[in-house]
């Protein structure tokens, strides 16, 4: 036999799969990202093409550029929420910026968002997505398999220009924001990159 699976597909057990892949911004500040739309794509092509048991095309949804805003996104996770019950397993991918918010003190990070379509840096909390909200969102969806992949560097363009207001902050995002949103049991997340490093 092969190594354990986390999840077996079935007659009446379904994968869900939402991808996000942002390339272009609507900000002319932030740079745009050459593989991430097309990444997001990959992702669903290749579910779509290993012809399991429970994954249809309607359960398999891609948001690209301009079709990532928050609101979508947020739309999307919601989506699962709504159709995952505890015995299906959900996919998430994002390739995307990602954006540290400094502490008021400047000292160190504050709050982690993933930087979508509409993001704008000088107001983070109320346009990116904090990963303490995703975390939340995680939570509210029943299926109790759960993989999640960040393809998001926080110390790339974005983290750099937020730390030139404050350039001896530390803007490392910790491994226990990351253990945070991992916290539930069924639930795995891969990052592309630790804190400081470039993706």
């Amino acid at each position: 036999p092969g190594p354990p699976s986390i999840w077996t597909p079935g007659p009446d057990r379904h994968l869900w799969v939402l991808a996000v892949g942002v390339g272009e911004y609507s900000n002319p500040r932030i740079p745009s990202l050459p593989f991430a739309s097309a990444d997001a794509k990959r992702v669903c092509n290749w579910f779509q093409k290993l012809g399991i048991e429970g994954l249809t095309p309607d359960s398999v949804h891609v948001l690209l550029d301009e079709q990532a805003t928050r609101r979508r996104v947020l739309q999307w996770i919601e989506w699962l929420r709504l159709h995952a019950p505890e015995k299906d397993a959900v996919f998430i991918y994002f390739a995307c910026h990602g954006a540290p918010e400094l502490a008021p003190t400047g000292a160190g990070v504050e709050a982690k968002y993933l930087v979508v379509h509409d993001t704008d840096p000088c107001d983070l909390s109320t346009t990116g997505i904090s990963l303490d909200h995703l975390t939340l969102d995680l939570k509210r969806i029943r299926a109790r398999t759960q993989v999640v992949i960040l393809e998001a560097c926080y110390a790339g363009p974005v983290g750099q220009e937020i730390l030139k207001k404050t350039p001896t902050a530390d803007i490392e995002i910790r491994q226990r924001a990351i253990q945070e949103l991992a916290q539930e049991g069924g639930r795995v997340i891969l990052c592309a990159s630790k804190g400081r490093q470039m993706a």
